[in-house]
């Protein structure tokens, strides 16, 4: 068994939560706790943190593009109600 790995010494949620929600400061702060405590490798922080940054710059791709395919589809409505009322 693979004692070192983060997975089987915190709840999935609580790492979810680290990697996903938190501020990106709080993230690297928890990261260097876990680091200093032994917890994790400096190698495990550095993927941890490309893990995080991924996953953040996709959900930004994903809702820059949602807000703008609903702008998209709020000027289409508008047109189709014009030229019905024409």
């Amino acid at each position: 068994m693979n004692s070192h790995l983060p997975e089987e010494r915190f709840p999935k949620e609580l790492g979810d939560k680290i990697l996903f929600e938190a501020e990106i400061e709080t993230r690297d702060h928890l990261f260097h706790l876990l680091e200093y405590q032994g917890l994790i490798s400096r190698e495990q922080v550095e993927e941890l943190q490309d893990v995080s940054y991924r996953f953040r710059r996709k959900k930004q791709q994903n809702t820059r593009y949602l807000e703008h395919r609903k702008d998209q589809l709020q000027e289409d409505r508008q047109r189709w109600t014009e030229h019905l009322q024409s």
